[in-house]
């Protein structure tokens, strides 16, 4: 008797692009946010969706700034931050890693950018079988409460499931 299915995994990139982040933010990402200093707890928000900075190593995170409020203080404190970008679909994973971050005030764009990416995690993930009740709560947002975090770049770690799971990522040029 055969227990369980395979998975098909995609071979892993050793390389990303700040425009590969982008085209799979746009697909859907489950994306987190999280900060801390040395010796205490990490703060930890989910993030709505993200876009490119104006210069290659940066990336912006939209997020609701309620219940962020740790979060964006140790940011503005100069603590070390992390992001966590998963694909449902595929499980291809990357974790972004710096120690620059600013809050910004969102783009013009930002809402309809938010609402983009947060309706194709939802058709991704109701084509899964989700419940759409639990998708509507997932994927819903008040624009009023929205902020952007632009973050720089140092590293970059494949985190998606397998032998490669952590290690470092080279940016493509």
């Amino acid at each position: 008797m055969r227990v369980g299915y395979p998975v098909r995994m995609s071979a892993p990139a050793r390389t990303f692009s700040p425009h590969d982040l982008a085209a799979l933010a746009a697909e859907g990402m489950l994306i987190t946010l999280a900060a801390g200093h040395a010796g205490s707890p990490p703060a930890l928000a989910t993030a709505l969706a993200l876009r490119l900075g104006d210069q290659p190593a940066e990336v912006t995170v939209l997020l609701p700034r309620s219940g962020a409020w740790q979060l964006l203080a140790d940011l503005a404190g100069g603590a070390a931050w992390a992001v966590s970008l998963s694909h449902p679909r595929t499980h291809r994973a990357i974790q972004l890693k710096g120690r620059r971050a600013e809050e910004i005030l969102p783009a013009a764009t930002d809402v309809a950018l938010v609402a983009r990416q947060r309706e194709n995690l939802r058709l991704m993930l109701a084509a899964a079988g989700f419940d759409d009740a639990m998708l509507a709560t997932l994927c819903a947002f008040d624009p009023d409460d929205l902020t952007a975090i632009a973050l720089t770049l140092d590293t970059a770690y494949d985190q998606t499931p397998g032998a490669q799971t952590g290690q470092a990522l080279e940016r493509a040029a």
